[in-house]
């Protein structure tokens, strides 16, 4: 989840905000993942980046020096024929839907401003997304239209960050639900019932690897377990940095992951191993995310203003899939 803003786009007539009046709404954002490797490195020592609570943090950081204005913007690539699929991602009023070879975004019906993190299940039929309506974030799901929107949490407490088990049953999501905002749990929800148990203590942003065991991030490392909590390990290999989080291929034989300490993407094998880089920013890359044929990543880029990339899998490439601005956390379907 990134930069949200009270104003729309389409309202303004112009896919470019308007950062002065997002900043005397005082609603710049809710969470910064990552703002720089600076400020990152600071939250690091706490635990955890920032909480969806860090609204007035975030402000302040803005106004004592973060860049606020968009990256550079790179020349569009040709239309590459084997991109195929389909991308959600979030923006400032609502999901939005874009076809993964480019073209204009659509917005998926009955998404409201805030909404966040769309991903798509495994049969690409429903989606599962992050709404904050009673002062903390929830998990829901829909169809793919837009429609049978359903809450699936209901603490009191942040639950954020879902993925979908490869079977398409569960969701695994972080939560603070032991009432701080700095001790992230890993928890399991079954969709069909909202029957949510924690699997581990002391995790963060997990993701499903095929053979349905669970990686996630803690205190600079990654860690596997099974659903239910057994044999929770660090990863062969760690890569090198502070781990923040990633996310698994399709075939389960990679990660794509983020780090504290660069503003790059970075892939590497699936136990940790012959970690690479996959980009050099010239601001904060983040959320990456495989797309079905493992060939593709997407992610967004940005400081304070973000749009949605995509890059080969060999870091060539780089083409730019939307310019609105206020769009991140991408997920691809075929």
């Amino acid at each position: 989840m990134c930069n949200r803003y009270p104003f729309s786009a389409e309202q303004n007539g112009s896919q470019n905000g308007s950062l002065t009046a997002a900043l005397h709404s005082g609603a710049v954002c809710s969470i910064v993942r990552r703002s720089s490797t600076a400020l990152r490195t600071v939250c690091a020592s706490i635990g955890r980046i920032m909480t969806r609570a860090s609204t007035q943090f975030c402000v302040v950081a803005l106004a004592i020096g973060l860049t606020l204005a968009a990256p550079p913007a790179l020349a569009d690539g040709e239309p590459a024929a084997e991109r195929t699929g389909v991308v959600a991602f979030e923006a400032e009023s609502g999901l939005y839907v874009i076809d993964a070879n480019g073209g204009t975004p659509r917005k998926i019906p009955g998404t409201k401003p805030g909404d966040g993190n769309p991903v798509w299940s495994p049969d690409g039929r429903l989606l599962s997304f992050e709404r904050e309506r009673q002062g903390n974030w929830d998990v829901y799901v829909m169809s793919a239209d837009g429609s049978g929107q359903r809450r699936l949490t209901f603490s009191p407490m942040d639950d954020d960050f879902a993925r979908w088990a490869p079977d398409g049953r569960s969701l695994v999501f972080q939560s603070t639900r032991r009432r701080s905002f700095d001790r992230v749990d890993v928890y399991a929800i079954r969709v069909s019932t909202g029957a949510a148990r924690r699997v581990t203590p002391d995790g963060e942003y997990p993701d499903w690897a095929p053979d349905m065991r669970i990686i996630f991030a803690h205190a600079g490392d990654f860690f596997t377990v099974r659903p239910y909590g057994l044999d929770r390990r660090p990863l062969a290999s760690q890569p090198p940095g502070s781990a923040l989080a990633a996310l698994v291929s399709n075939d389960g034989q990679k990660i794509a992951y983020i780090r504290y300490d660069d503003d790059g993407l970075f892939v590497a094998q699936i136990d940790g191993s012959e970690p690479r880089r996959l980009t050099t920013s010239p601001s904060v890359d983040n959320d990456p995310v495989w797309s079905p044929d493992d060939k593709w990543v997407a992610f967004d880029r940005g400081d304070s203003l973000r749009d949605i990339y995509v890059v080969r899998e060999d870091g060539s490439e780089l083409t730019r899939l939307t310019h609105l601005r206020t769009a991140c956390c991408p997920d691809w379907r075929p």
